[in-house]
């Protein structure tokens, strides 16, 4: 087992830092794709982010949590209340620190996941597995994605600071 890896914020670190995700993605080659990819050199970890389906959201996360070592799943209600940010926070085999999200509108979602807005909350691996169990009315991703950036788009009933501070740096 690996000790979790660190890495500097220069090409080279960057690099090794993809090609180990890029190894765990072979490894476990019935995961959902990623949307987007990023290498956050502050949190020490690659974010993923992903764009599932609609009804797929929770059942994809879940899969990439099952692939992770020592995972944790959190989630997240935006400032405005009107949106949630689930994540898996863990490792690859080889140790390097992963987090994957994806975003489901709070309404679907209030039913499985009672949260208040700018919280968040750390769930458990059954919690998640009974949310995806449950299924959701017709959830939605958090925001669109833009065509020219691939980042989310914070609901516009949020201060985008708080948004964006909240959601790790990701939505705009």
């Amino acid at each position: 087992m690996s000790a979790a890896r660190v890495f500097a914020a220069d090409e080279s670190t960057r690099l090794d830092a993809l090609l180990l995700f890029a190894r765990h993605l072979r490894l476990h080659s019935r995961l959902p794709d990623p949307h987007a990819i990023t290498v956050d050199h502050i949190q020490q970890r690659v974010r993923l982010q992903l764009l599932s389906e609609p009804d797929h959201e929770l059942s994809d996360l879940l899969r990439w949590h099952e692939s992770l070592r020592t995972p944790v799943a959190e989630i997240w209600r935006t400032p405005c209340g009107t949106r949630l940010v689930i994540s898996a926070q863990g490792q690859t085999g080889d140790g390097l620190p992963v987090e994957v999200f994806t975003g489901l509108d709070q309404v679907d979602a209030s039913a499985l996941f009672a949260i208040q807005p700018n919280t968040a909350q750390t769930i458990t691996r059954e919690e998640l597995v009974g949310a995806t169990s449950a299924g959701l009315p017709r959830p939605t991703r958090v925001g669109e994605a833009s065509r020219d950036t691939d980042v989310m788009t914070a609901c516009a009933s949020c201060n985008p600071e708080d948004a964006w501070r909240g959601a790790g740096g990701v939505l705009r």
